[in-house]
C-alpha cells in the first residue's frame, strides 16, 4: 500500500538524515505543518514515520549509546519499535521527553545513495535538493534500497 500523504512536500524533511535525530524532529515537523494537531493525531503520524523509515531500511532506531559513541541499535521488528515507542510516548510529553526517548540512525545505503546524486556537497535546502535531484522521493528509495 502506498503511503503517498507521508511525501508531501510539506513534511518531506523528515527523511533528511541532517535533520531527523531524534523524535522531537519528526514531531517538529509535522506541527509546522499543522500548528493545531490534536496529540493523538501528532503520535499516528509520527509513528506511521518511523514505521515508514524501518519498511524502506532507511533508519536504524535505538536508546542507548555505547563505547566510542555508537549507538546501540534495537534488535526489534518494525512493529516491536513501534510498539515501543508508543508504550514510552506518555500523555503531555514535552520537547526534553522526545530527545531521551529514542534516536535515529541512518542506513548507509541512504547516506550514500543521496551522496551519489550530489547530497552533502554544499549546504542546501532539504526540500529543494529533493525537487531537483530526486523528484518522486518514495519511488527513488524503493529504486535504490538494497534488495
Amino acid at each position: 500500500m502506498k503511503k503517498n500523504y507521508l511525501y508531501t512536500k510539506e513534511r518531506i524533511d523528515v527523511f533528511c538524515p541532517n535533520h531527523t535525530e531524534y523524535l522531537w524532529d519528526i514531531i517538529a515537523v509535522i506541527k509546522n505543518d499543522n500548528k493545531y494537531i490534536s496529540e493523538n493525531v501528532l503520535k499516528h503520524f509520527t509513528l506511521a514515520y518511523v514505521a515508514e523509515m524501518i519498511e524502506k531500511e532507511i533508519i536504524h532506531v535505538g536508546n542507548e549509546w555505547i563505547s566510542n559513541n555508537t549507538l546501540k541499535y534495537w534488535e526489534l521488528s518494525k512493529e516491536e519499535v513501534i510498539n515501543k515507542i508508543d508504550e514510552m510516548w506518555f500523555k503531555n510529553a514535552e520537547y526534553p521527553d522526545f530527545l531521551e526517548m529514542v534516536w535515529f540512525g541512518y542506513q548507509n545505503w541512504y547516506i550514500e545513495a543521496l551522496k551519489n546524486v550530489g547530497h552533502g556537497k554544499e549546504k542546501i535546502l532539504w526540500k529543494d535538493f529533493v525537487k531537483n535531484n530526486i523528484g518522486n522521493l518514495e519511488k527513488w528509495i524503493e529504486e535504490n534500497k538494497p534488495k
